[in-house]
């Protein structure tokens, strides 16, 4: 369909528009000016008056960009599409609410959880909660059904500055993938789990630690919890400057890396493939860039299972990421040993 071309009618409209007392405009922007102290309903409020001012809208036209979404079929279904749960209405977080706040002395870390929300997740996201209130973290997570925009707000408002953010990968689910990508971008430290069932992570979390639940997994709750637990004891947050300069341990690191992986492969009795220097490099510089946790920070067995899944080629199989995780944890006694 071709694009109409403007009629004289409609460039009159648009010259009153660019015409229009500039006080208007100026009145318009100070009502946004102060949206940092204000709900997001009301910021939304403010904007649709700002645009009113700012080019002549009709009635309905005004009523769309107020909402709520009306009876449009389409528009029901894409707000339906995406369910999900602020923090604050889970009960393992309630208490917190009303001793948080900026610079509170002792608060409890933050961890902001993206995850699936179809039917047939609600063990593990009972799971999740359970972990992180057993490591002492607070939950922000989405659990009710909410409208396009306002999904995109929470993402926006919740990635502002967590401690942690847990992801879970099951399905390549297009809402996760989509939150993922804005929380790389953020340069968050992401923690992330994936139903056994899946075979194998996404391409694009190669080279990242990732914890396997589900059939054959008992020890996912106790080992989630304890690696949470010993996450929030280091400094994951690094700087600008951090993430960008190149590691100066690059070649210690590589050789940490082998030495945990030869335990590692005399623990299962096999030798698991290795990737070149140059590969482990290029995997640990797209890790810190994107936000992960820097292993030069980390310290026994938790910097060695680091070390290990970018150094093993196949780190991003279930098997071997449970082998990691396993021998991490003390579980896998040197091969040929029994029980």
């Amino acid at each position: 369909m071709k694009r109409k071309t403007p009629t004289f009618w409609h460039s009159r409209r648009l010259q009153q528009a660019v015409n229009r007392p500039q006080p208007a405009v100026h009145a318009g922007a100070a009502r946004c000016a102060c949206r940092a102290e204000r709900q997001p309903s009301e910021c939304h409020s403010s904007a649709v008056e700002h645009v009113r001012h700012l080019l002549p809208v009709d009635e309905r036209g005004l009523r769309r960009l107020r909402g709520p979404l009306g009876n449009n079929r389409e528009d029901r279904v894409r707000a339906s599409r995406r369910s999900a749960v602020p923090a604050h209405d889970i009960p393992a977080a309630q208490h917190d609410r009303a001793g948080s706040g900026p610079g509170m002395a002792g608060r409890r870390s933050v961890c902001l959880v993206l995850m699936p929300m179809y039917t047939g997740f609600e063990e593990i996201r009972a799971c999740v909660a359970r972990v992180l209130e057993g490591a002492g973290v607070e939950m922000r997570r989405l659990e009710k059904e909410v409208e396009d925009s306002a999904w995109h707000l929470w993402l926006l408002d919740s990635a502002q500055a967590p401690d942690m953010v847990l992801v879970d990968l099951t399905h390549n689910n297009p809402f996760v993938m989509y939150e993922l990508g804005y929380v790389h971008y953020r340069r968050l430290p992401t923690v992330f789990i994936m139903n056994a069932s899946e075979q194998r992570m996404p391409a694009m979390a190669r080279g990242a630690v990732c914890s396997a639940y589900g059939a054959g997994c008992q020890h996912f709750e106790n080992d989630l919890t304890e690696h949470l637990r010993l996450l929030g004891g280091a400094r994951l947050t690094l700087s600008g400057d951090d993430h960008d300069r190149p590691s100066e341990a690059a070649a210690e690191l590589y050789e940490m890396a082998m030495s945990a992986a030869g335990e590692l492969d005399a623990a299962i009795g096999r030798s698991l493939a290795r990737v070149d220097e140059s590969e482990f490099w290029l995997r640990l510089d797209i890790s810190r860039r994107r936000g992960g946790p820097d292993p030069t920070r980390l310290t026994g067995r938790l910097q060695a299972r680091y070390l290990m899944t970018l150094l093993i080629e196949e780190s991003d199989r279930v098997e071997v990421m449970q082998a990691i995780c396993a021998w991490s944890f003390g579980r896998l006694p040197p091969y040929g040993d029994g029980d």
